[in-house]
């Protein structure tokens, strides 16, 4: 399990020096569409939170860096969860029941 700690500081290593290499990242680009299903139902359009800020946080159950990063999420969650120009959203793509999920 330790190796696929390292390989995913790798990957996200290399991933931070080629934002670098390219000038970091920018913000005069349009986001991809993204259509996902929502846990308590409905679906998520990344289109309808156009003007907002969006925070989407991809992670994984097996991912330690991943779960490293929840009780910061969760703070910056509990500081804007009020403010309706503030969008927070987390992305999880395993074929997991709902139950597990919500209990994760």
């Amino acid at each position: 399990m330790k190796w696929i700690s390292w390989l995913v500081l790798l990957l996200l290593l290399s991933m931070a020096i080629s934002q670098m290499q390219r000038g970091g990242p920018t913000l005069d680009r349009v986001a991809p569409i993204i259509h996902a299903p929502l846990l308590a139902g409905g679906s998520f359009d990344l289109e309808q939170q156009r003007g907002k800020i969006v925070v989407l946080d991809f992670w994984a159950t097996w991912c330690p860096p991943c779960k490293a990063t929840l009780p910061a999420l969760s703070k910056v969650y509990q500081e804007y969860k009020d403010d309706p120009n503030v969008q927070i959203f987390t992305v999880n793509s395993e074929k997991i029941p709902n139950k597990r999920l919500k209990k994760f």
